[in-house]
Parts: C-alpha cells; structure tokens; sequence
C-alpha cells in the first residue's frame, strides 16, 4: 500500500507531499515517510505504534501467524500480541461483527429505517459492553 500511494502522489504530480493516517493509514503512512523520505515533508499520525524497521514488520507478521517461532515465552506473547484474546472475546460475545462482514447491509436498513433499529443496536453494545470487560 506504501509504494501505491507513492505512486499515485508522483502521477497526480506532488514530488513532495505530507503523510497523515490513523488507524492502518498511521502505519501505512510511516512505511511511507520510512521508503520515500526524499518525498515526504511531514507525518502525522493519529494513532501511535512501534517503529518500523523490515525486521519488526517481519517479526510482527511471522509472529502473528506463528507466534511460537518468534516469542519465547507466553508472558512475551500475551504483552506483543493481546489483539489475540480481545479478537476472541469480540468474536464469541459479538456476533454481529461477522454478519457485518457478510450482510452489511442487514444492519443498515434496519438502523436508517427506523429509530428504534438504531436504538436496539447502540443499546445491544452498551449493555454488552457492560457485562464482560473487553
């Protein structure tokens, strides 16, 4: 995505250019100050995160798919990688996470089309929300 976006900066014509991302985009956006610094005036980010080396990107995703290979000890593992208990406990509690993924637009026309749909949908989260700690 890094080398995309440079890419499309350069054909619109900015040879230089400022980077700012959130989320993904803030990681997306760091690869990019960290490939193109010749092009990038600036960064800003709205979420923070580790520095980037190849060695980090490979470690982070070598050890996401096999965490064995990377971390030595579960202690390592559980603070490099929470994201894997949070993913469990959104997935088993939140349901509706995979109907978004598959309708998205079964919760759409229910939330657009009347209040109550909407109502019943931040209601369901906060009172989820509310009975497990996530």
């Amino acid at each position: 995505m890094a080398c995309a976006y440079h890419k499309l900066m350069i054909k619109l014509g900015y040879k230089r250019y400022i980077v700012h991302g959130g989320d993904w985009g803030a990681v997306i956006g760091s690869l990019i100050t960290y490939m193109y610094p010749e092009s990038v005036i600036g960064l800003h980010n709205t979420m923070n995160h580790m520095k980037f080396g190849w060695r980090q990107i490979l470690q982070t995703l070598v050890g996401t798919v096999f965490p064995s290979l990377v971390y030595t000890s579960k202690a390592e593992k559980e603070f490099m990688h929470p994201i894997f208990k949070f993913g469990e406990r959104m997935y088993r509690k939140f349901a509706y996470f995979h109907v978004q993924s598959v309708l998205p637009d079964s919760y759409g026309y229910g939330m657009v089309d009347s209040p109550v749909g909407l109502i019943g949908w931040i209601g369901t989260t906060y009172v989820l929300l509310a009975v497990e700690e996530i």
